[in-house]
């Protein structure tokens, strides 16, 4: 019990010290968008197959413009790759948004306006460019 109240102590004497510690997280009510779907078309070869990306989407878009993604890839042989990711809208009205493939790529969208775009794949640790893919929301 004596460890617990010397973490506690610790705690509150460290967070004393940062500016506005109290004010740096407001809290705000998250939603979570369901079946979020775009058509895909890709010039990776071994992605080229894949024609569905299907995600959830969370965030509190009343207070931010940021939405974790998480959903698959799916592809036309009923096989699918898991992704997670962040997305954006920006300022300048377009959407930025970067999912991790579970086969070790990225896909990387840039700037879309609207919600449909080209993106690229490239590869996690060397940033080498596999591909394209074009999205077409639905």
């Amino acid at each position: 019990m004596k460890t617990a109240h010397g973490f506690v102590a610790t705690l509150l004497a460290f967070a004393s010290l940062l500016p506005n510690a109290a004010q740096s997280a407001p809290f705000g009510n998250t939603g979570t968008y369901t079946n979020v779907v775009w058509f895909v078309s890709t010039t990776v070869p071994e992605l080229a197959r894949c024609n569905e990306l299907r995600v959830d989407a969370t965030g509190d878009l009343n207070n931010s413009s940021n939405l974790s993604i998480y959903g698959n890839l799916n592809c036309a042989d009923n096989t699918s790759y898991p992704i997670s990711g962040v997305a954006s809208f920006l300022n300048n009205g377009t959407f930025t948004m970067n999912l991790l493939l579970s086969s070790g790529v990225v896909l990387q969208c840039f700037n879309l306006p609207g919600l449909s775009g080209t993106c690229r794949y490239v590869t996690t640790g060397t940033n080498a460019v596999r591909g394209t893919a074009f999205l077409t929301f639905r």
